[in-house]
């Protein structure tokens, strides 16, 4: 089994990570804040492609509740992962 190391992800990974803790309160709501950053983690540890899908989907579906800026970034890192895998 080949594992898969996501050093080219890593700068898109730095930049939502950043966002993520620099939400106002109120702003996202606590909650989803706490699931973004629990999927992001699971993200940055992944050694295969099933993982990735699965954890950059779990934070898809939480894009009804980021900023419009957190949007763009996930779905540039899901282009830039879905290129890359």
């Amino acid at each position: 089994m080949t594992t898969l190391d996501l050093a080219a992800l890593q700068p898109l990974l730095q930049r939502l990570e950043t966002r993520a803790g620099q939400w106002e309160t109120g702003r996202v709501q606590a909650e989803t804040g706490r699931r973004f950053r629990a999927e992001l983690q699971a993200l940055k540890r992944c050694t295969a492609a099933a993982c990735v899908h699965h954890h950059l989907n779990g934070l898809l579906a939480l894009t009804p509740d980021l900023p419009e800026a957190d949007i763009t970034l996930l779905h540039a890192l899901r282009e830039a992962a879905e290129t890359w895998l």
